[in-house]
């Protein structure tokens, strides 16, 4: 079972880049944890308007012991780089039925 979590650990170990995650409020919460980033790619959305969808990919493990509330939903920010990100997806990754990480899609950049 931890055979999933010990994959993304040194994927992120390897290819994660410091972010911050962030859900506005009163108070906002903000956290640092590594994302991955995956290319961009070009969704056609009404006609000849199209808006590039960023995805990023983040570990269950450092989500959930950062203390940011669970679930990762729509409206919550990625900044990287100094660049913001608007989350409008989120789905979890499992690996024999546990959740290890997620799958998010974001606007921004």
């Amino acid at each position: 079972m931890a055979q999933g979590r010990d994959s993304y650990r040194r994927m992120f170990a390897r290819h994660g880049m410091p972010a911050t995650l962030v859900r506005l409020g009163t108070p906002n919460t903000e956290v640092s944890i590594h994302v991955v980033r995956r290319y961009s790619e070009e969704e056609q959305v009404v006609r000849e308007i199209s808006q590039y969808d960023a995805r990023f990919t983040l570990r269950h493990e450092e989500v959930e012991s950062s203390g940011f509330p669970l679930p990762i939903k729509k409206g919550d920010r990625i900044i990287k780089a100094g660049e913001y990100f608007t989350i409008r997806l989120s789905r979890p990754l499992e690996s024999h039925g546990e959740v290890i990480g997620y799958e998010v899609r974001a606007i921004g950049g």
